[in-house]
């Protein structure tokens, strides 16, 4: 739920309103003066901001002005005076939503708080699908290019792929000559890490050509082991999770096979472990894992991602997947790639959910057991 700060410098309206407001879900913070509020506003950036106008210290007035200091921080701010000689306009202009007249009934500050918050989810909303939809004049030439540009890319990974292989054989060769030099063994590992990122970058180029066109789309009906796929995601994302210091394990048969096309299924435990870890990072966990478990249940095989986290706001749930989702929920890691993951794992005509049970948060794809 949305977070609540509430700035008044008699105690028994701090307590009443943050009771009312715990009572209705949201998570409350108070300061009894402006100057203590705009610490916690630096601090935590409560999404709306109810303050008294007359205080010590600082007073609200003084707060709403050095508030406009801090740079992308757009709270709900209402207004409470016992005083008549502020007005609504002199609200409107200090940033203000609304102004409430003390004495005032809770419920209307209640009501006037739930529709400022669902207007501005609105307005959000409508934001970011105007920021994302492309207008079709603009598709249309995006389509004209795109061959042009993904033969180029192509011939650039063909060179980076080659060069690669080259280096590899020299680096292999000159470690039988010297086999205790670890510098050139590390080289070759590095280099082979260059080899298997330019080929899945070649396979991505193909997959994203695909999906730009899914009446092509066919999948092949061929059987793999999932464990290899596993472990090629493993090894692509090596890196960037050892330097986060995040434990990626893998618990999967050996025996477990998938139809599918390896690349594709790839692309889907990429986005799902990057949306993992930039969670992760940015929520500044202590404990930092990631495992991918796999398992035949009911005659589905059902792959689980699930990392240190604990879990996703339930107000955001349905609509994780939908491709233009876009809030701050987004600044925080939740939601990137999902939608893209679902339409990949759907193409297997497989499904993915997000497990609402677990402790942690966590993912479910399930496929058909053959």
């Amino acid at each position: 739920m949305p977070s609540v700060l509430i700035v008044d410098d008699e105690p028994m309206i701090l307590k009443f309103l943050s009771f009312k407001y715990q009572k209705e879900g949201y998570e409350t913070l108070t300061a009894n003066n402006g100057k203590d509020a705009l610490v916690i506003c630096k601090q935590n950036s409560p999404d709306v901001i109810i303050t008294d106008m007359k205080m010590p210290e600082s007073t609200g007035m003084q707060f709403l002005e050095d508030l406009k200091n801090f740079s992308n921080y757009n709270p709900i701010i209402v207004c409470m005076t016992a005083y008549a000689d502020l007005t609504l306009q002199d609200a409107y202009e200090m940033g203000g939503y609304a102004l409430f007249n003390k004495p005032f009934l809770v419920s209307d500050i209640l009501g006037a708080t739930r529709k400022f918050l669902k207007d501005k989810e609105i307005h959000l909303e409508q934001k970011a699908e105007d920021t994302n939809l492309v207008p079709n004049e603009q598709v249309a030439l995006i389509s004209e290019l795109s061959a042009g540009i993904i033969h180029n890319i192509n011939n650039h990974i063909a060179y980076i792929s080659g060069s690669s292989y080259l280096l590899k054989k020299h680096l292999e060769e000159e470690l039988i000559n010297n086999p205790e030099d670890e510098a050139m063994r590390s080289s070759l590992k590095y280099a082979d890490k260059i080899q298997s990122h330019s080929e899945m970058i070649s396979k991505i180029i193909k997959s994203i050509k695909m999906l730009a066109y899914p009446n092509n789309l066919q999948l092949k009906n061929e059987k793999y082991k999932l464990l290899p796929i596993l472990e090629n995601t493993k090894f692509l994302m090596e890196d960037t999770l050892k330097i986060n210091d995040i434990r990626l394990n893998i618990n999967c048969d050996e025996n477990i096979e998938v139809i599918s096309s390896p690349e594709l299924l790839i692309q889907v435990f990429i986005n799902l472990i990057k949306n993992s870890y930039e969670s992760i990072i940015s929520k500044n966990l202590s404990e930092r894992w990631i495992n991918i478990e796999s398992k035949i249940n009911n005659n589905k095989l059902e792959i689980s991602i699930t990392d240190s986290g604990k879990g996703i706001d339930k107000e955001i749930i349905p609509r994780l997947m939908q491709p233009y989702y876009t809030t701050k929920y987004r600044e925080k890691g939740i939601g990137l790639g999902l939608s893209i993951s679902k339409r990949l794992v759907e193409f297997h005509n497989g499904s993915i959910r997000f497990d609402e049970t677990s402790e942690n948060t966590k993912f479910v794809i399930s496929f058909n057991a053959e």
